[in-house]
């Protein structure tokens, strides 16, 4: 066990939440949202007695390694008690009488299943943190709707979040509303986006004051930090590597570009439906083509020559982030052995693969944003990213990024970005850039107005 010696912005966030019932943390990564939490916790149960029993929901992999790896790091926390709610004894997990439940989002059907049989839940929780709270962000999923209906009386409720609106200010309500039921940005969808947006067609455009009357609005209800205002990190460099297409492939990525935009500058990049629609021009940068029969047709190798070109220019381990199964096909035929975590792979294997790349025992490592962007700390087996195929998530981009660059990197970092010349990869990174002027300009509103109040 490590001596845990919180720095005064931790400390911050642990009174915050011991202070709120309803208390959300818009942190960025590698600030210690989890061991300021758990801290929290401790505090609320053993010396002040308001909390008696803790759910937390996360993320498969974060609810497997990163909460229960927290918990028994530091000395401070030896007294929790925990059980991760997982597997074939999940039942029997939930039951446990310990402190803090862990749990998966994706554990929670199964939960609803439970609960048809048993009517109520073994224990009565006092607490629920949601950690990753975009999980959470869209009121038509399954996962919203079921939070919405199990945990909507739990006296105390937290939402955790280094990336609260990853596509815009749209993205907030459904996190908001699980902590105060409606009060701070309306009871409804509805009356949210009437509050805060132009409706413009199918689209919702947010008001030119919307950031500054949501900043106010959630002043007392979460608090925001930016990582470069506490942390002192070595450097981050990002490097563009350009391929580009031989005159066959180019033809016939133009033609099928006119097939799906009269001009591709008019792609609507900030509409969730620009990401499918855009689907066959991504897969082509990537060099194959999905058919309707479930095929595979090969088109080009660029990108898979710039990752071994990469490959070949540096000493240090290489993190690959990859959109399609099909790229990590592409890359196996280059390393058969090659590391990958996705969405098909097996969690027992996932985690050996995360030890072993700790260890800096895996040359590569190649894994879907989505699989590994929250929570997962690998920053000491290696210092670079390579971006096989870029992504439309900030979410994903802004996580994934911060699983080398955090707290306790001791080397320099650098993302390369592999991308496909004057095609839609220059307009995924476009759209990336804007969503995080959004973004940043939110975190920092609530943060200028929580100084100014406060004095």
């Amino acid at each position: 066990m490590e001596s845990y010696n919180p720095r005064d912005y931790q400390k911050r966030m642990t009174d915050f939440l011991v202070e709120r019932p309803e208390a959300g943390l818009f942190v960025e990564m590698g600030l210690g949202k989890t061991v300021t939490t758990l801290t929290a916790i401790k505090e609320l149960m053993f010396n002040r007695y308001q909390v008696g029993r803790v759910l937390i929901l996360a993320p498969l992999r974060v609810a497997l390694l990163t909460w229960p790896e927290e918990i028994k790091k530091w000395d401070h926390l030896g007294e929790l008690t925990y059980s991760v709610v997982y597997g074939e004894e999940r039942a029997k997990k939930l039951k446990a009488n310990v402190d803090i439940h862990i749990m998966s989002y994706s554990t929670l059907p199964w939960l609803v299943r439970y609960l048809k049989k048993r009517k109520r839940l073994p224990h009565k929780f006092d607490m629920v943190i949601f950690d990753e709270s975009t999980y959470i962000k869209n009121q038509d999923s399954i996962r919203w709707t079921i939070c919405n209906a199990l945990f909507y009386d739990i006296p105390r409720r937290v939402i955790l979040t280094g990336t609260p609106s990853p596509n815009g200010l749209h993205d907030l309500w459904g996190q908001i509303f699980h902590l105060d039921r409606g009060k701070s940005l309306g009871a409804s969808l509805g009356n949210f986006r009437r509050l805060y947006f132009l409706r413009d067609g199918h689209r919702y455009l947010p008001l030119r004051n919307a950031r500054e009357k949501m900043s106010k609005q959630l002043a007392d209800l979460v608090i925001s930090m930016k990582a470069k205002d506490y942390l002192q990190l070595p450097g981050f460099i990002t490097n563009k590597v350009l391929c580009k297409m031989d005159d066959k492939s180019r033809a016939q990525y133009e033609e099928l570009e006119r097939e799906f935009f009269v001009d591709i500058k008019e792609v609507e990049t900030s509409a969730f439906d620009a990401a499918s629609l855009t689907m066959k021009l991504r897969q082509f940068c990537q060099g194959f083509l999905y058919n309707d029969e479930g095929g595979v047709s090969r088109i080009h190798n660029e990108k898979l020559q710039a990752l071994v070109d990469i490959r070949e220019s540096t000493d240090d381990n290489l993190l690959v982030a990859v959109q399609f199964h099909e790229d990590i096909e592409r890359i196996k035929c280059e390393w058969p052995d090659v590391a990958c975590i996705w969405s098909g792979s097996d969690t027992k294997e996932d985690l050996i693969n995360i030890g072993r790349w700790n260890r800096g025992e895996l040359p590569m490592l190649v894994a879907h944003p989505g699989s590994l962007a929250h929570g997962m700390n690998l920053q000491t087996g290696g210092h670079t990213i390579v971006w096989y195929g870029v992504t439309w998530s900030l979410e994903h981009h802004d996580q994934f990024n911060a699983r080398l660059y955090r707290q306790g990197q001791t080397k320099r970092v650098i993302a390369h970005y592999i991308l496909m010349h004057d095609t839609i990869d220059q307009v995924v990174m476009a759209a990336l850039r804007r969503k995080t002027r959004t973004q940043a300009d939110l975190m920092e509103g609530i943060k200028q107005y929580r100084k100014e109040k406060t004095g």
